[in-house]
């Protein structure tokens, strides 16, 4: 029995009939409570045979546990006397069979509605269920250019019992697969994928891959025959086009993508449609992002290098700044008069002197090790020389020098420190010495002098504190 316009099922109420078949109809009804236009699906249950009720259940089940933009939701579903009903969400559209009809979209935009179509397809396949009926009859399209997938009467889930008879086939023709032209009865996601392909060729060229009228020719030339080339019929499409439309048409599904986020991955070089025309922000794909973020890092390398570069040259053009002046320290004197070495009459003169006299040459004895006292003595020594130049104005008497001289050997102190300039000595007046009684055998020794000058100046070179060389004290 059919319904009629104005009658109620249930909560609803029929207000236009959408398409109807032999053993069902498509409604637009209204909810009598939300007043939300929705699509109502009915099957005449005395009229279908027992495999059909199956698959209008199975297409509740399936259809009800799928929640994707892209494909019609399901609202509610229940059984009014011999009829089995599903209210399905309203699409306000027209079929995307329809659209063809009156001449082929814009590439961008045919291409956006496979985009969309895919994604679909994804979801769906993530979640076990095979479309196995994807045509242009079955996608709507919203007025503002939103695609949604419809009819999951011939869908079938992984693991589910299988409904239809060997060699018995299942889809439109014109958009099947080799496989499901053969028969297979076998869920398997490339199908879908080859059934997207042929849409994408009618999109692209406004024709079908195989344009027969008869069905024997058209399952040969599914299973056998190669479509013309996309580019042979439209010089202008990309010639990248071909190659993807090719791969999801290939005749063996292990040549096909695998996967419809594959298809879609290759369909990324085409550009997308105006945001503004655009239902809904569309999801970039993992590998563009990827590029992008990838772009990202290499500009903000480059920028750190170029940064790091023009400081470094700033830095080696930089004039080299003056050296402060050095100052060159002039060589120190020494403090301490005592560290100057005095010069000492050569030994040698004692020896020409005795040479020359006639008689024999004592035999010298070792020089000993200078001590601690003679560098004392040096020292007063050189004290009392410097002190005689600077005074050679004021006449000394020779003998009366040797006693001032031989004052002037007092020990020194053993660290004596050197003023910054030499402070002159006062040398003390001249006494008269003392003549000396000297015996008649005294004055007949031609040497006699002599040995006791040289007496005095060996007891000059001593202070009074040392002893004498042979170890005794006076």
């Amino acid at each position: 029995m059919s319904l009629h316009v104005g009658e109620a099922v249930g909560d609803y109420r029929v207000v236009g009939i959408i398409g109807a078949g032999g053993m069902g109809q498509v409604f637009q009804v209204e909810h009598k409570i939300t007043k939300r236009k929705e699509a109502m699906k009915v099957l005449i249950a005395d009229l279908a045979d027992d495999t059909q009720v199956q698959r209008f259940k199975r297409e509740i089940e399936v259809q009800a546990r799928l929640n994707h933009p892209n494909i019609a939701a399901v609202h509610n579903a229940f059984r009014l006397k011999d009829r089995m009903v599903l209210v399905l969400e309203f699409v306000e559209g027209q079929t995307l069979e329809n659209l063809l009809k009156n001449g082929r979209p814009q590439l961008e935009t045919g291409i956006h509605y496979v985009r969309q179509t895919l994604e679909a397809l994804d979801y769906a396949h993530h979640s076990g269920v095979i479309h196995r009926d994807v045509s242009p009859a079955n996608l709507m399209i919203t007025e503002n250019g939103l695609v949604k997938l419809m009819d999951f009467g011939v869908a079938k889930s992984l693991g589910d019992l299988r409904l239809t008879d060997g060699g018995s086939m299942i889809g439109s023709l014109y958009y099947m697969s080799p496989e499901q032209v053969k028969g297979a009865t076998d869920p398997d996601p490339r199908s879908d994928i080859y059934s997207a392909g042929a849409i994408l060729y009618e999109i692209v060229t406004g024709q079908k891959p195989f344009g027969y009228e008869d069905r024997f020719s058209l399952m040969v030339a599914q299973v056998e025959e190669q479509p013309r080339l996309p580019i042979l019929i439209d010089s202008a499409l990309p010639p990248e086009l071909d190659d993807i439309i090719l791969k999801a048409l290939a005749k063996e599904p292990s040549h096909r993508y695998s996967s419809a986020s594959d298809f879609l991955a290759a369909l990324d070089f085409i550009q997308q449609p105006a945001a503004a025309s655009a239902p809904k922000p569309q999801m970039r794909s993992k590998r563009r992002v990827i590029s992008e973020a990838a772009a990202g890092v290499a500009v903000v390398i480059i920028c750190g290098l170029a940064g790091v570069g023009a400081v470094a040259w700033n830095r080696f053009t930089e004039p080299l700044p003056a050296l402060p002046p050095v100052a060159l320290a002039a060589p120190k004197a020494p403090g301490n008069l005592a560290a100057i070495p005095p010069d000492l009459p050569p030994a040698s003169d004692s020896l020409e002197r005795a040479s020359a006299s006639g008689k024999p040459v004592p035999a010298q004895p070792a020089t000993p090790p200078v001590t601690k006292p003679a560098v004392k003595q040096l020292s007063a020594t050189t004290k009392s020389r410097t002190a005689a130049a600077e005074k050679e104005t004021q006449p000394v008497e020779p003998k009366a020098a040797e006693e001032p001289a031989a004052e002037a050997a007092s020990p020194a102190p053993q660290q004596a420190e050197a003023p910054p300039s030499p402070r002159p000595v006062q040398v003390p007046e001249a006494q008269p010495a003392e003549p000396k009684k000297t015996g008649f055998w005294s004055k007949l020794n031609p040497f006699h002098g002599k040995a006791s000058k040289k007496k005095k100046d060996d007891s000059a070179l001593q202070s009074p504190g040392d002893a004498p060389a042979e170890g005794h004290q006076e």
